[in-house]
């Protein structure tokens, strides 16, 4: 187990830049997770990190080692890739002690160690069979396994279950999770799936364009996302974003407005830059709303586009507010509206979300110190 820094790591390929001045800390013992969308630069950190790429400037340390300049075998990293990469004419124990073998590990030694990590995988009866006998959960746990081997200080893993159904995924998510809580090794995952990062990660790095969004636990990035992109990006369903007005009057409150039926008072006081700036994205995640109650007066007014079946007891309505769509999240127990329907939608105003439609950056309350506090909320006039 090692600590690793990343120390204002920039890579560019052919002038274009896949990570710029990039610096993070992973624990020792940590399990992190790396995600984003297609091109943002998660990979191309690992690989750096495995010694497979070379930074164009920066360093990388493992704890208190700099190994910018070492070689891949050097490192002692174990890596699991998208693709399997098992040799087919093997047999998975073969597969497994390939590695120790390459490096003259004397016979009994070998044996010990295979039958060691195969235990601890669970595949002891799988030994004597070739790759293409096994499932592809059987596999994983193989490559898996085979990364182990060495014994490595730090694992580094790349999408390892993209290429499974979702079922299998599901189960091979609490098996890793399992398995890095048994030998505490230090563990960078990276992957497209902000399931995976929410449901497996100590800490996520959300990336976007070679550059860090927001880091922190999967539950500070969800209640508390520091910028539009990281809003978007995690949650299931994505949260709602629509556009809105932001006023700030001579006592510092903030008048919210999403359409002239529909306006919120939020005390502040907040930043005065804001005075005169019509639009903001105002945030709200589907859980935060609810169908209206008969005779309640409703905040925002909706026409159901599509019905969605999340499950036994969860309906994704997804809706049209004015020019906008918002996903909503209600009980299956109760009566569903129909496409087409408009209905009265009640919002969770504490836990609303303002970002900067210029910057993407998160709008919060100024207090004497200039951090964020939570605020009381109010809906005409009245406390919330």
């Amino acid at each position: 187990m090692v600590m690793v820094k990343v120390d204002a790591v920039t890579k560019r390929f052919a002038n274009v830049p896949a990570l710029t001045e990039l610096s993070i800390e992973v624990k020792d013992g940590e399990f992190f997770i790396m995600v984003g969308p297609s091109g943002c630069g998660k990979t191309t950190l690992l690989r750096i990190l495995a010694g497979l790429e070379r930074p164009d400037s920066g360093e990388v340390w493992f704890g208190d080692r700099c190994v910018t300049a070492t070689d891949p075998g050097s490192r002692e990293v174990g890596m699991v890739f998208q693709n399997y990469a098992l040799y087919p004419h093997l047999s998975i124990f073969e597969n497994l002690a390939f590695g120790l073998r390459v490096r003259r590990t004397n016979r009994k030694e070998v044996r010990e160690r295979v039958t060691d990590v195969a235990k601890l995988l669970d595949l002891q009866e799988l030994l004597e069979r070739k790759p293409k006998q096994l499932s592809g959960g059987q596999r994983q746990r193989v490559a898996l396994g085979r990364a182990i081997m060495r014994q490595p200080q730090l694992l580094l893993m790349d999408e390892p279950l993209s290429n499974l159904d979702a079922i299998l995924r599901e189960r091979m998510r609490i098996e890793l999770r399992r398995f890095h809580d048994r030998l505490g090794i230090t563990t960078i995952y990276v992957t497209h799936d902000q399931k995976e990062a929410v449901s497996m990660a100590d800490r996520v790095m959300v990336m976007n364009g070679g550059r860090i969004e927001q880091m922190g636990s999967p539950e500070e990035i969800i209640r508390h996302p520091s910028t539009e992109f990281a809003a978007r990006f995690m949650g299931q369903p994505p949260m709602n974003m629509w556009r809105a007005s932001m006023e700030v009057n001579a006592t510092g409150a903030a008048l919210i407005s999403a359409g002239s039926e529909s306006s919120w008072t939020i005390p502040g006081p907040w930043p005065r830059i804001f005075i005169g700036s019509p639009h903001i994205w105002l945030g709200v995640r589907p859980h935060d709303l609810a169908l209206a109650s008969p005779g309640e007066v409703a905040d925002l007014v909706v026409t159901v586009d599509v019905v969605e079946r999340g499950g036994a007891d969860e309906v994704f309505l997804h809706c049209r507010h004015r020019d906008e769509t918002l996903v909503v999240c209600v009980a299956g127990t109760r009566r569903i509206p129909r496409a087409g329907e408009e209905v009265g939608l009640t919002v969770r105003l504490d836990r609303i979300h303002m970002f900067d439609t210029d910057t993407g950056a998160r709008i919060q309350p100024l207090v004497g110190n200039g951090r964020a506090a939570a605020t009381a909320l109010l809906v005409g006039g009245e406390l919330q």
